[in-house]
């Protein structure tokens, strides 16, 4: 039989893409699924289900034309789909938002017969219509996933990282390397940080200098438009400035420290001063009452994920992109 593929069409193509995904929350997401259930232990499975389908359609409005379920059929069996719509957040660095695969599950009983692959091109046809790049979170223990999308192209972008601070530092306090906090930004310093997120930007799209200028005195004015404390740290060697690192409120968390921006100026200390500078913004984020510093390491970062393993950071998963623009 041969395999299509159809934008949903009625509510039965939509009955079967909340079963199915609820399926793959009991098989694949089996610790989401586990907290539904210790949240409302008398709960059935039908209970369970409804649940699913209510909170997936208070996440997002299915009835917008920006929305996308394509569904594959074989013969008049439906055996998969790709749940897809442009990203509903923004990274600063991001010029237009991505085309976003939010979720793509194959019936368990089709899987192993290039179903995935041919729905992911699907996705990818209608990205290219828009002139858009399409990117997706993978969870960083789901290796067959990840091997498979950059097998079809997708490259690692950005991993988000984060660490609970305990009340005192796990590190010496005796660093060798003086820390100062900056109270402006020095040309200098301001050069290094657009150089590096002038190659985030270009990491995804082409983009004239004008362009990046302009999203990156956005990006710098973000502490005037979200009110909250803020602070650049930098190490010296004898008055030679070796890194800096900008951490401050998060905008999704009063409790949440964030990296905003990490740049080292010798890249064969990279590693070394990117670790110092991220220790020290613990210690900054603890001394102003946040329990938890997050980072979004982005591909042209200073710092590689296991270094922060290392250090005791979570890597919950992978934001991946494929560039078609």
């Amino acid at each position: 039989m041969t395999l299509e593929i159809h934008e949903k069409r009625n509510e039965e193509d939509m009955e079967f893409f909340f079963r199915l995904g609820f399926w793959a929350l009991k098989t694949h997401r089996k610790s989401m699924f586990e907290q539904i259930m210790k949240d409302h232990p008398d709960a059935t499975d039908d209970d369970a289900f409804e649940m699913h389908r209510k909170e997936a359609k208070g996440y997002m409005d299915f009835t917008k034309p920006e929305v996308k379920i394509f569904i594959a059929t074989k013969g008049e069996k439906r055996c998969g789909y790709l749940w897809m719509a442009p990203r509903n957040s923004e990274d600063p660095w991001d010029l237009k938002r991505p085309q976003w695969i939010y979720d793509i599950v194959v019936d368990p009983k089709a899987q192993g017969q290039g179903i995935g692959q041919r729905l992911m091109r699907r996705g990818e046809e209608y990205a290219e219509g828009l002139r858009s790049n399409i990117g997706l979170f993978v969870h960083s223990d789901n290796e067959p996933a990840i091997a498979l999308y950059k097998k079809e192209g997708y490259v690692v972008k950005v991993i988000p990282m984060s660490k609970k601070l305990g009340e005192t530092s796990e590190y010496s306090s005796n660093e060798s390397v003086p820390v100062r906090e900056l109270d402006d930004l020095p040309q200098f310093l301001r050069d290094l940080e657009y150089r590096r997120f002038k190659k985030k930007v270009l990491f995804s799209v082409d983009a004239d200098e004008a362009q990046v200028s302009a999203r990156f005195a956005d990006y710098l004015d973000r502490t005037r438009r979200t009110p909250g404390k803020y602070q650049r740290l930098a190490v010296f060697s004898d008055d030679i400035f070796l890194g800096s690192i900008w951490v401050g409120s998060s905008e999704f968390s009063d409790s949440v420290s964030m990296v905003f921006g990490l740049v080292v100026a010798d890249p064969e200390k990279r590693q070394e001063i990117g670790c110092l500078l991220i220790r020290n913004a613990e210690t900054w984020s603890r001394e102003n009452g946040f329990s938890t510093l997050y980072i979004l390491l982005h591909a042209e970062d200073d710092l590689d994920p296991e270094s922060l393993r290392a250090m005791g950071y979570a890597l919950p998963g992978l934001f991946m992109e494929k560039r078609l623009k």
